[in-house]
């Protein structure tokens, strides 16, 4: 099983977090190296350019300063949204930060939601399928450069003429798509090493057996596609304390975790037998560290102490 620890780059409402601008750097720095040393697998950021946010990091940038501070990590995206960046230049910063820090990546890659962010920073916002087909292009773009050598491409979307990447990355990197529609789950299956899906307790189970189907009709094993949920989790010593703390928060979609550290234990161990193996874990007290404590002495044991 793969923990990741998914640390804000925003005051983003759904947690609630006491988001502190002017100390932020300190607070997730702090909070990366507890994770990281306490036994997580890796740590991810969230993309988003504005969304409802008042205060907000841009991913990449807070991606790669992470990477610097803690060489040798595993990384990850949560998605990259495909029109914000160009691909082959993402191929080719992926490469150099690699190179630079000896991180690993997790390039977690959507096709994006959010039509007024989209219409706000300028990038057109197409029809669902017009920017699913651009994704899956993406990703065979930068899969392809990542594997060294020349690359020729003429596609609908992207054209290269002899582009390269040097350096190659040492450890070639994952790709991970993130969506719960059957065209998302199709182009994982297709194209990528992981597959992750937002917390919706009651819809994982049919997710998860579209993505088995998936991979029948693509011939590919199953066991060798990660699948991921991103989680929001708010701990406390009982449920009702924990449940008084998410509030409202509860009725949201996707939905968050509240309990005990045992229950968390027990709610993931439900989720390993629908197939899930990899969590990313928001955690709701942050820049605070006792729910990640909370975790790492009383959840984490768990499985550690099972593998």
């Amino acid at each position: 099983m793969h923990f990741g620890y998914n640390p804000p780059t925003s005051d983003r409402r759904l947690s609630a977090e006491p988001f502190r601008p002017e100390t932020f750097p300190r607070d997730v720095d702090r909070a990366v190296r507890l994770a990281l040393e306490g036994g997580f697998d890796s740590v991810w950021v969230s993309d988003h350019l504005m969304s409802a946010d008042r205060y907000r990091l841009e991913a990449w940038t807070l991606a790669s300063w992470i990477a610097s501070r803690h060489p040798g990590m595993t990384i990850g995206t949560s998605v990259l949204v495909d029109a914000f960046r160009h691909p082959p230049l993402l191929a080719k910063m992926v490469a150099s930060l690699t190179a630079l820090t000896g991180c690993h990546m997790i390039v977690g890659y959507g096709a994006g939601w959010d039509e007024p962010e989209f219409r706000a920073f300028g990038y057109p916002f197409g029809s669902a399928r017009e920017r699913l087909d651009r994704m899956e292009e993406s990703l065979e773009v930068m899969r392809r450069l990542w594997e060294g050598g020349v690359v020729e491409h003429t596609g609908p979307s992207h054209r290269l003429e002899g582009a390269i990447v040097q350096p190659s990355p040492p450890t070639p990197p994952l790709l991970m798509v993130g969506g719960e529609s059957r065209r998302s789950i199709e182009i994982a299956v297709r194209r990528a090493d992981w597959w992750n899906i937002v917390h919706v307790p009651d819809d994982l189970a049919h997710r998860a057996r579209q993505v088995d189907d998936a991979c029948a009709r693509e011939h590919r094993d199953p066991t060798t596609l990660h699948r991921s949920v991103y989680i929001h989790v708010f701990l406390g010593d009982t449920v009702a304390a924990a449940r008084r703390s998410a509030g409202s928060r509860l009725e949201t979609r996707p939905a968050p975790f509240a309990g005990t550290p045992e229950g968390l234990a027990d709610h993931l161990s439900g989720l390993v037998e629908l197939g899930f193996d990899a969590f990313q874990l928001v955690f709701a007290d942050f820049p605070g560290t006792a729910d990640i404590e909370s975790f790492l002495g009383r959840t984490l044991p768990v499985f550690r102490g099972a593998a």
